[in-house]
């Protein structure tokens, strides 16, 4: 029951208050009944969430305040949370989703391999920006373009893809800018937005260039493809002609389709070659031994001459193989992947079954660090590849490139990619640094990135390539 005494005084149950007071107290009724029915709504969730670890939550933001910082801050309040739980299962709310960090390589086999962990999760949408929408394949070789990085484009395209993945990497971790009319105020506000229109200008001058070269050639009688030969052309045809041509059968591609394709092939095929053979060569840089190991391997296999390295020599490189695993133990291309669960899953840790709506974070950052799985994780050791030690351990204990049915399709043009770059680096240049292991120092940026580049020094083995 509520009653006015006069133009400033009310009476509810007895207790007289003032409008400033009325307001108060609404506000405060009205907060406290949201949280209840936010809490009741997530019931599942906190039932789990109750029985694990994790750093303190907060109502609405969850624990939202411990991811803002630096891309260094990130990285390193990450790995001190997968320190201080040991390396074990444990949860993390930002807003009113929760997120369980996954360690186990059982437990992670279960949720990558099961038909109620496809979807990816929200958080994949933001990366649309960036990488399109396209599927993470690979660069160049599939785009039939000679892809210059040194160029006036190609350097922009790099400069602003890299701040465009800090943008997202900074959206991902900041729920208030979850709703895209925010975040469109937000870039629109600070100017960022730029940072992503200029991201696309490469691909879109790549998919105009393929576009007139198509045209070009359907006009062209010659092209008709009747001979073996013409087939074998045709099976070897870009990715970009391919998609034209599905859309001269009826596809329906538009232009800003086909550009997110050719965005997610160069963004992420770059972001996965340099990443991990800059980590590379650093590390050999600082461990001359292994490097003077893999470049005995290499003169084994190639010899003194300038042969062309081929597949089938690629096979012969066994400790090369084990160099870049262990580049990608330390530094995975990707260090969290995400798995939302459209129905009930039951792991082996605990027992526990984590509920439909469920954010599983599968992190390489975890996993590649379990004492028990390598001894002493924080230290480069090739060897922790070597068929005995491989054999020793379970399959999902090394997840740079996901696994089960939605793991990255590109995965081994990645590693011959990568082999065939460190091979031909390696067999004419030794490389160099004064930093020691312990110098690196990492940032979370969707991907993992050296705070300070990769310094290294590059001598030419055979004093004949040295040129004036």
């Amino acid at each position: 029951m509520m009653s006015q005494h006069n133009h400033s005084d009310y009476t509810i149950c007895w207790f007289r208050l003032t409008g400033t007071e009325l307001i108060v107290y609404t506000v405060i009724s009205f907060l406290a009944v949201l949280i209840s029915y936010d809490r009741w709504k997530r019931r599942r969730f906190v039932l789990l969430a109750d029985k694990l670890n994790g750093p303190k939550d907060y109502p609405i933001i969850g624990s939202a305040l411990d991811f803002i910082g630096t891309p260094k801050q990130i990285y390193e309040h990450f790995t001190k949370l997968r320190d201080k739980y040991n390396h074990d299962l444990f949860k993390v709310w930002l807003g009113s989703s929760l997120y369980v960090v996954i360690r186990k390589p059982e437990d992670i086999q279960i949720i990558l391999n099961s038909s109620n962990a496809l979807k990816k999760g929200f958080i994949y949408k933001f990366l649309g920006k960036v990488l399109g929408k396209g599927l993470i394949i690979a660069p160049e070789t599939t785009m039939d373009y000679n892809l210059d990085i040194q160029s006036d484009i190609g350097s922009e395209f790099m400069i602003n893809g890299t701040k465009a993945l800090e943008l997202m990497s900074n959206r991902a971790l900041t729920v208030w800018l979850y709703p895209d009319i925010i975040y469109f105020m937000y870039c629109k506000i600070f100017g960022l937005e730029n940072a992503y229109k200029l991201t696309k200008k490469l691909p879109r001058l790549m998919t105009e260039k393929k576009k007139n070269e198509y045209a070009h050639n359907a006009i062209d009688k010659n092209t008709i493809e009747t001979s073996e030969n013409d087939d074998k052309k045709k099976r070897s045809k870009a990715l970009v002609d391919l998609l034209l041509e599905t859309n001269k059968v009826g596809g329906n591609l538009s232009n800003e389709d086909i550009i997110d394709e050719v965005l997610t092939i160069i963004g992420a095929g770059y972001e996965t070659t340099t990443s991990t053979v800059g980590f590379c060569i650093l590390l050999l840089a600082i461990d001359s031994d292994i490097q003077e190991r893999v470049y005995d391997e290499i003169h084994s296999v190639l010899g003194d001459g300038n042969e062309t390295i081929t597949i089938e020599h690629t096979t012969k490189l066994v400790y090369m193989k084990q160099v870049i695993n262990e580049t990608l133990r330390l530094f995975p291309i990707a260090p969290l992947m995400l798995r939302e669960l459209q129905a009930d899953v039951t792991i082996i840790s605990g027992n526990h079954t984590l509920p439909k709506g469920t954010a599983c974070v599968i992190s390489p950052m975890v996993t590649h660090f379990i004492p028990e799985l390598y001894s002493n994780p924080e230290l480069f050791n090739p060897d922790n590849f070597n068929a005995d030690n491989v054999a020793k351990r379970h399959k999902y204990s090394f997840i740079p490139f996901s696994g089960g049915p939605r793991s990255c399709i590109g995965m081994k043009y990645a590693l011959l990619n990568i082999t065939v770059l460190l091979t031909q680096i390696l067999r004419n240049f030794s490389v160099h640094t004064d930093l020691k292991f312990s110098d690196i120092k990492l940032k979370f940026n969707l991907t993992i990135k050296s705070v300070n580049g990769y310094p290294v020094t590059i001598r030419p083995r055979n004093s004949a390539l040295v040129t004036s």
